[in-house]
């Protein structure tokens, strides 16, 4: 009778005590830093917990119960080792306390990895579809009229068949990581990343805040897109001979000073990332992460021809184009003596159309800016012992622009050919038409239009070589030598490099319906200024092209080396 009547009391207090069933308050502020093969995840304590519960989980939404580890600390931070490098783990965390409901869940996740090392060379660009003549879509490579264009090599085509690995993910043969504020590595399907690491190029990518229902909601965060900043750089050796101008009233931005030096000096001070060397990117590293694939995400949003599931915030239709690069501009207007000082304008990215550009009053604008950092060293050749190219006859060279290419990357070899071994590629030094004697390009180059030139490469023997191709608009860039003009290439390499043309790619671009060139309908291929060196698009019917513009297109092929 002693033993029941405890037994109910027992029961009775137990249940008063449970009286309050409320669940308590979940744990808050989860953040983790990875290392090699180590997560460590930390957050803020909740109000009476006693204990929190650790899951550990292989997907994302999994229930806790089908956790493959878990345990419980009285309080954090929680080290896991022993983990997978280049795998994504998830993490739940419940507070919990004697007589209380659990908690809701809170979760995060991970992706540890060693030491990086990129995987090197040039990004593609993102195509996997050809053109065949039909302005109505993009269609299956190969196509035998239209043989060797850009999606018939390199790793959009080893994505398409599946031979392709990566380091993480990506559409085609890009290969992204999304990172968080902390500089900690994330899995590709993260909902809040600060920062892009591009696995292929070792570039590590500023990632711009938006809210698509709201322009100007984020205006206080200085990362957010809506902020506009002008041209400044009052470094002497890299500026072109122009430093630009600091001012309020040409930008708008939640500093004293809206200028591009101002902006990357608060960040550096902040360590977005957990790094303190961003810059502004060179021209060439904007293209390395333009993806020309005619999807609906990227084509139908006014082009953005970026990979919006990594940099989400560029497919508001708000957006203003531009983007500045670090990159100054010779400008090749000007009436100037061979050695004089070229005025430099600023040079930006227009991620609607693909390409670059630049305007004479670049440094008194203000514009979108993005930055960027090299994980593992400094492309940018300010270096002051590196002599500035040669100019050779009437073309333009200045020292005060870092040079686009280092002296050791393009080595030529006596056969007529250029060698790039960073990029694993092979050079004609002569463009079609022309022959190599030894020292120089006799003849002129042969103007060709666009599927002419797909198909006279593809039976094309040079130097021992019958594996020539059209560059895709990534590789023909390589060759283009911006701290010159008339023309922007370094004519001790290619020399007699027609100055009045443009030189074509095999990268096809399809302007559809909703698209910011809707009207053009037609297909058209990337190509380059050659006196300019500007990244723009060459329709299939040349008649097209703006009067304003160089009206000839020559071919320069390339190979991959062995």
């Amino acid at each position: 009778m002693g033993i029941r009547f405890f037994t109910v009391l027992f029961a009775m207090l137990l249940l008063a005590g449970c009286g309050n069933q409320d669940p308590l308050a979940a744990p808050t502020d989860l953040t983790v830093e990875t290392g090699d093969g180590e997560i460590r995840l930390d957050w803020s304590l909740s109000d009476e917990a006693q204990r929190y519960q650790v899951y550990v989980l292989t997907a994302k939404d999994q229930a806790l119960d089908e956790a493959f580890e878990t345990f419980v600390v009285e309080a954090p931070p929680v080290r896991l080792d022993g983990l997978d490098n280049q795998t994504d783990y998830y993490l739940a965390v419940v507070a919990q306390r004697w007589l209380r409901a659990d908690s809701e869940a809170a979760r995060t996740g991970a992706r540890p990895e060693g030491p990086f090392t990129p995987i090197g060379g040039l990004n593609d660009t993102g195509l996997q579809q050809c053109y065949d003549g039909d302005a109505d879509a993009m269609v299956s490579c190969p196509v035998a009229d239209w043989p060797g264009q850009d999606a018939d090599f390199g790793r959009d085509r080893l994505a398409a068949e599946g031979e392709l690995e990566k380091i993480d993910a990506g559409h085609a043969g890009f290969d992204f990581t999304k990172i968080a504020a902390n500089g900690a590595t994330l899995p590709a399907d993260a909902e809040e990343w600060r920062c892009v690491r591009d696995n292929v190029t070792g570039l590590m990518w500023e990632v711009k805040t938006a809210d698509p229902d709201d322009w100007y909601a984020d205006e206080d965060d200085i990362h957010a897109l809506v902020h506009r900043w002008s041209w400044y750089n009052p470094d002497e050796r890299v500026n072109g001979g122009r430093a630009g101008i600091r001012h309020t009233a040409l930008g708008s931005c939640p500093l004293e000073y809206c200028s591009t030096r101002d902006f990357i000096e608060a960040v550096n001070e902040k360590g977005l990332c957990g790094y303190n060397d961003w810059r502004l990117p060179t021209v060439r590293e904007w293209l390395s992460i333009n993806n020309y694939h005619p999807s609906p995400t990227i084509r139908r949003r006014i082009n953005n021809f970026v990979d919006t599931t990594y940099f989400p915030s560029q497919r508001h239709r708000g957006t203003y184009p531009f983007f500045w690069s670090g990159s100054a501009f010779v400008n090749p207007l000007l009436d100037m003596e061979p050695g004089d000082d070229a005025e430099s304008l600023g040079m930006g990215w227009n991620h609607h159309t693909g390409g670059s550009l630049h305007a004479p009053q670049a440094a008194d604008i203000s514009s979108h800016v993005k930055l960027a950092r090299h994980v593992s060293q400094d492309n940018q050749h300010v270096d002051e012992t590196i002599p500035a190219v040669e100019a050779r006859g009437d073309q333009k060279c200045v020292d005060n622009i870092p040079r686009s290419n280092h002296p050791q990357d393009l080595m030529p070899r006596p056969d007529g050919t250029v060698v790039h071994q960073a990029y694993g590629l092979m050079w004609m030094r002569c463009s079609i038409g022309q022959e190599w004697d030894g020292e120089t390009c006799v003849g002129e180059p042969t103007t060709l239009d666009i599927q002419s030139a797909l198909q006279t490469a593809a039976d094309y023997s040079y130097a021992g070589y019958d594996d020539w191709r059209v560059p895709n608009i990534k590789e023909l860039d390589t060759l283009i030598e911006r701290s010159c003009a008339h023309p922007a290439i370094d004519l001790n390499l290619f020399p007699n490099t027609p100055r009045k043309s443009h030189a074509l790619s095999s990268t096809a671009v399809y302007w559809g319906e909703g698209s910011a060139r809707e009207e053009l309908r037609d297909p058209e291929f990337f190509g380059i200024t050659q006196d300019q060196g500007i990244v723009r698009t060459i329709p299939v019917d040349l008649d097209n092209l703006r009067s304003s513009l160089p009206q000839e297109t020559h071919v320069r092929l390339v190979r991959d080396l062995e």
